[in-house]
């Protein structure tokens, strides 16, 4: 066997020398189409559920807009119906007396 130390990889191939095999560059350019394909689906992934969330959050604010008109309602509903049960209870307490007067009436005129 003799002495390798005038040889390197490139004299056994010297064609080859100082420039990567073909191949190389090939395979090379698949990786960087399939890096480009992933890149682009994923980005139109990335668009449609923007959108999507973009449009949930704006019916979110609609809703929670639709639920502070309606609570408001509710309190201004309780507001008046607390209003007419004393307006009622008034009522029951004057019919009550007005019942007593009568009644009394009725018993003198008996008398």
């Amino acid at each position: 066997m003799g002495s390798t130390a005038g040889l390197n990889r490139g004299s056994f191939r010297p064609h080859f020398a100082g420039r990567s095999p073909s191949f190389l560059v090939a395979a090379l350019l698949v990786g960087f189409g399939i890096l480009g394909f992933s890149y682009y689906s994923l980005y139109t992934q990335y668009s449609i559920l923007e959108t999507q969330l973009q449009a949930l959050l704006e019916s979110e604010s609609e809703n929670q807009r639709i639920l502070n008109e309606k609570n408001k309602n509710i309190e201004l509903l309780d507001m008046n119906n607390n209003q007419l049960k004393t307006s009622l209870e008034a009522k029951e307490k004057q019919l009550k007396n007005k019942e007593n007067d009568m009644e009394k009436l009725l018993g003198q005129m008996v008398s």
